[in-house]
């Protein structure tokens, strides 16, 4: 198996009037096991290259806030969530803000993820993506790449004295989860759900089917679940339980992903 790499080159930008997206546009390559798997074309110049000129915070903050589905959610056939729905946790086009994004898809498989990137014709953006491809990485490595972009975006605006970010405070709030929290943030992702944004019932209902569950097949289990069905049988089979008020971190508040007794 390869490797996945982002390399932005900064470059010097004014106009936004937004400091995290002028500080951050880069022109960026990403490539695997050593090989741009960028093929881009300027549909104003009339030209092609492999390198993508973007501001990268965008793209740093949809990973933040989708990062436990973007981990952890594989693509089951079986839920209700079209596939469309699916790929906007999952594909760097959905990133967004405007500016256009490769069709670079990140697609769990258990131990495993499936990196897809697929060719994108734009509507409003000025450039085109024709490049398509695919590979298998370990999960970490996988997890891995996504943390080296966040990072590396919060690194620049830390050298340009931007620190309070909505970014930062998000990563942080991740970066913090351990043991059962962080168990609770990884079931919570792989039905793709945020476990930041869950309501009290919700997060009842993923720690009690947790909890009924052996522990070498609650991975399995939550991976062929639809949410929506996590209150049936034999899931939804455990005693109400209280005190899953989950809580979306702020710089002040000290983060944790819920309050969890498992």
């Amino acid at each position: 198996m390869g490797r996945l790499v982002l390399k932005p080159h900064w470059i010097e930008f004014a106009g936004t009037g937004e400091p995290a997206l002028d500080h951050t546009f880069a022109y960026v390559d990403i490539q695997f096991d050593g090989k741009s798997i960028l093929s881009i074309v300027d549909k104003r110049a009339r030209s092609a290259n492999d390198r993508l000129l973007v501001p990268l915070y965008p793209l740093a903050e949809w990973v933040a806030a989708r990062w436990w589905a973007l981990i952890r959610e594989p693509l089951v056939p079986g839920r209700k969530a079209p596939f469309q729905e699916y790929l906007t946790r999952h594909s760097f086009r959905f990133a967004g803000d405007g500016f256009a994004f490769p069709d670079l898809r990140i697609l769990p498989e258990g131990a495993v993820s499936l990196i897809q990137w697929r060719p994108l014709t734009t509507l409003f953006q000025s450039v085109d993506f024709i490049s398509q491809g695919e590979a298998y990485l370990p999960g970490e490595d996988t997890e891995q790449f996504l943390a080296d972009l966040v990072n590396i975006v919060l690194t620049r605006l830390e050298s340009e004295g931007i620190t309070k970010t909505w970014l930062a405070e998000e990563w942080a709030a991740i970066n913090v989860q351990t043991g059962d929290a962080a168990a609770f943030c990884a079931a919570a992702g792989t039905l793709g759900l945020d476990p930041f944004d869950l309501d009290d019932a919700t997060a009842a209902d993923i720690s009690r089917a947790w909890e009924s569950l052996p522990d070498a097949v609650r991975p399995g289990v939550f991976e062929a679940t639809d949410p929506g069905k996590l209150r049936q049988p034999p899931l939804g089979s455990m005693t109400e339980s209280s005190g899953y008020g989950p809580r979306r971190a702020t710089m002040d508040s000290g983060p944790t992903c819920a309050n969890m007794l498992w």
